[in-house]
């Protein structure tokens, strides 16, 4: 609740009355009028200004951080894109290595094929699935090598 600045308060019942008033509209107790000096008035007047002054500067130092802020998000919105064009590429000339690499004979694209994520795949889905052909592939790797260990290993109490 505002309370207009040309009013004045009861001193029993704390009403808000006109300053021109002189019984209190409520309860009828004559109003004590109060002034301010005038010095008052002049120095509060001087701290308002005051006040008023430090938040302009202080809104405009916000203000410039603020487009400091915004420059710099736009220099790493383009870092971003230029990236985000230069993995694009990386990945067609990956892929062109392979092709001629297959064409070649030095290189089995089936394999390269399981390994190799295109850009695309970067849902949970195909993630799961790496994942999955990965371990598929280190367990595959482990028997052989299981298989390739004991097949070394001399033949202890077995007798031909």
């Amino acid at each position: 609740m505002t309370i207009p600045h040309d009013s004045i308060h009861c001193q029993n019942c704390r009403t808000v009355n006109p300053s021109q008033q002189e019984l209190c509209t409520k309860c009828g107790t004559r109003l004590m009028i109060v002034v301010t000096p005038r010095v008052h008035s002049y120095e509060d007047q001087i701290l308002i200004d005051a006040h008023s002054e430090f938040l302009i500067e202080r809104v405009s130092s916000l203000e410039n951080k603020l487009m400091r802020v915004v420059t710099q998000m736009e220099r790493l919105v383009e870092v971003m894109y230029k990236q985000a064009q230069a993995s694009s590429t990386g990945h067609e000339l990956v892929e062109a290595l392979f092709t001629t690499l297959a064409d070649s004979g030095v290189l089995d694209m089936e394999i390269m094929r399981k390994h190799w994520r295109p850009p695309s795949s970067n849902t949970e889905e195909a993630k799961e699935r790496e994942i999955e052909s990965l371990k598929a592939d280190a367990e595959e790797n482990s028997r052989r090598e299981k298989e390739q260990f004991e097949d070394d290993q001399p033949k202890v109490g077995r007798r031909n």
